[in-house]
């Protein structure tokens, strides 16, 4: 995971979504100052909805119990690579809360975000 994870990082341009990168990316030596890590959240309330809808769950314990498992999931992964807890916000930039707005206003905060650390017009 890692070494394909570095092999983009250096040879291109690249979005890379989880997989730890925040975590990766600065362990095998990429500076700081040529990423940008951003992690997307949301209230529980709206998670379920989504998940009840995407996955078309009509028993809101079924949706909890799902994002539950799924929250754990990810919560061993990240702890399993990088040690640290998947809630830290030491090697994030961005937070943000994506039922603040559609889909596509979150990507173009992100974008503009990118824009402005990367000094791009």
């Amino acid at each position: 995971m890692s070494e394909k994870t570095m092999d983009l990082a250096t040879s291109r341009n690249c979005v890379i979504v989880g997989r730890c990168s925040d975590y990766v990316l600065r362990k095998y030596g990429i500076p700081d100052e040529n990423m940008l890590n951003v992690f997307i959240y949301s209230p529980i309330e709206k998670r379920l909805s989504n998940c009840k809808a995407e996955l078309n769950l009509d028993d809101p314990g079924e949706a909890y119990t799902y994002l539950t498992k799924v929250d754990k999931a990810r919560e061993d992964f990240y702890k399993h690579y990088t040690k640290h807890k998947f809630s830290t916000n030491k090697f994030r930039h961005l937070l943000i809360d994506s039922s603040m707005a559609e889909f596509d206003k979150v990507a173009d905060i992100i974008t503009n975000s990118a824009k402005v650390k990367f000094g791009i017009e």
